[in-house]
């Protein structure tokens, strides 16, 4: 069963740029987006236009815990929302003008 979540992204120009998140992802991809966002400042945000649960990363899957074991997609599904996350990011950051 696929379910298609959302990603939000809000700029200023190539200067700033929120990566909104539909949940709660592991820190891990907050900073993965501030280091691989081509955008001068970026801000992560959780539980942007809903929530979706928890998004361990892969190698949590392994660890167990709360989040893991209360998570409702499968291993892998988190780098997956990053991915998405940065594609939408570098389409706004092609369309925006130069600072």
């Amino acid at each position: 069963d696929v379910k298609k979540l959302p990603v939000s992204v809000v700029s200023v120009g190539r200067a700033l740029a929120f990566g909104g998140f539909c949940g709660e992802p592991f820190t891990v991809f907050g900073v993965e987006l501030k280091n691989r966002s081509k955008f001068a400042m970026t801000i992560p945000t959780c539980t942007t236009n809903g929530y979706n649960g928890y998004f361990p990363d892969e190698s949590a899957f392994t660890v167990g815990g709360y989040e893991n074991a209360t998570s409702r997609y499968q291993k892998g599904s988190g780098e997956r929302l990053l991915n998405g996350l940065l594609s939408t990011m570098d389409e706004f950051w092609a369309n925006a003008k130069a600072n």
